[in-house]
């Protein structure tokens, strides 16, 4: 009884604010979107102890955007990967040129940092099988130019 006495009250009292603002409100522009606005409150402490006794729901399902936008994240992850891969085996053969090799394949491990950042936490550089005596030359030389480590694998 106690529960029902304090809604009753909770109502009262946001009915005399509401109308009180609604006083102060213009009747054109902005004055508009205020009433709107007030009348979604007053609504809500209505339906507030409808809410407590969970006989409605104000919960509302968002797990399709989320889907979609996990998809597109996948999506923009591939496209950079994509994009990458040629300007990073660039990279990677100006710098073993003057040591008369070059690396056939060339990837790199991405990850997002807190803030939203990408970063490249790990190079992977694929040498020919000719080239293999030149596999810890070709580590030491982009491990310096990257300034991370780069696994030399043979292909």
């Amino acid at each position: 009884m106690d529960a029902i006495r304090a809604w009753a009250a909770t109502l009262c009292l946001s009915a005399i604010a509401c109308s009180l603002i609604q006083l102060l409100t213009p009747k054109e522009g902005s004055g508009k979107i205020m009433r709107l606005l007030i009348a979604a409150f007053f609504l809500c402490a209505v339906l507030s102890p409808l809410a407590a006794f969970h006989l409605i729901d104000f919960t509302f399902p968002i797990t399709a955007d989320y889907d979609r936008s996990e998809q597109l994240e996948i999506r923009l992850q591939e496209q950079i990967e994509k994009q990458l891969q040629p300007a990073l085996l660039k990279t990677v053969n100006e710098a073993l040129i003057n040591y008369h090799f070059s690396a056939k394949k060339a990837g790199a491990k991405m990850d997002r940092s807190e803030d939203g950042g990408i970063y490249i936490s790990h190079i992977e550089v694929y040498l020919d099988k000719q080239d293999r005596q030149y596999c810890a030359t070709a580590a030491q030389i982009l491990s310096h130019r990257f300034g991370q480590e780069v696994t030399v694998f043979i292909e």
